[in-house]
Parts: structure tokens; sequence; C-alpha cells
């Protein structure tokens, strides 16, 4: 997850999943275990992880009993005019939690080493109403006030596959 100073912070596991990369092109589909979505900073009320968590985990927000998987599946990379020296692509794909789903697009670095084993790494962000995640959001609810919860959710990711 993104770190910033006043930014509550954790992680998720992706359990499973597949790339297939050609010479232009990839496809791929991962699965998410919302599950495993973890609270580990919440640096302006110091020692709530669990109660985040649990509230994150909650009806109003990812609902992991009844969507216990996320998944996204890509469906266009494009590399950038500087991609042999920088690894930079742009991804685009779909992603499907709590039934809904939507398109994300996102920068990323990508690179194969030595070994034959793919990297991949992204910082970005996206709008988590989209996929009706609307609980405190100002876009929805008037009268908040100082209880409005951003819109924007900032999603870091390292992925390593091996080739088969």
């Amino acid at each position: 997850m993104c770190i910033r100073d006043s930014i509550n912070s954790g992680s998720i596991t992706v359990t499973g999943g597949t790339i297939v990369a050609g010479e232009n092109s990839a496809t791929g589909v991962f699965t998410i275990d919302m599950n495993t979505l973890s609270v580990s900073n919440t640096p302006t009320k110091p020692g709530s992880e669990n109660a985040l968590e649990g509230h994150l985990k909650g009806e109003r927000w990812f609902d992991v009993e009844a969507f216990p998987e996320a998944s996204f599946s890509i469906t266009e990379v494009k590399s950038r005019a500087d991609s042999e020296t920088t690894f930079e692509y742009d991804i685009t794909g779909k992603l499907t939690m709590r039934d809904v789903t939507g398109t994300l697009s996102f920068p990323a670095t990508i690179y194969t080493d030595d070994n034959g084993t793919l990297h991949a790494k992204a910082d970005f962000e996206f709008d988590r109403t989209i996929w009706g995640i609307t609980a405190g959001s100002g876009s929805f609810f008037d009268s908040l006030a100082d209880n409005v919860v951003d819109d924007v959710v900032a999603l870091s990711f390292k992925l390593v596959a091996e080739k088969q």
C-alpha cells in the first residue's frame, strides 16, 4: 500500500495467477484473497489496526464474507516509447471486486532477470466507489463533515512470476 505519514496502510495477498507474455503482448489473471486483508499502520489513530481491519472486511466496505475473492485480468499491455531502457509499460485490465467489474489502467515497471523470472511493480490509485464501496464517501453522502473518507485508494504491488 502507499506509504505516507498520515495514511493507513496494510497488505493483501495474491493467491494465484498466470501471466502469458509474448514478444509484444501479455495477458494474465490473478486471484486476490480478500480474507488476507491486513492493516499494519494507522498513524492518525495508533493501535486501531485491528478495528480498522474488521471495519474494512465488513459489509459496508469489502464484505469479505460474501465476496472472499477478487480478481484482476490483464486486457492490454502497452510499452512506452522508452521501455527498452526504462522497462515502463501501461497496463489495462478488469478488476472484479464485490461482483462488480471495472477497468483499471496504471503504469508498471516490468522486466525479466537473467534466470527468466518476470518482475513487475507498480504504484497507482483508483476510485473505490466504482466498485460500490461508498461508505463515508463525500461523493454519495451529504453532511459528513470531518467524517468523509477519501474515495481514492492507493495501491502498490510487487509481483514475481517464474517461467514454466
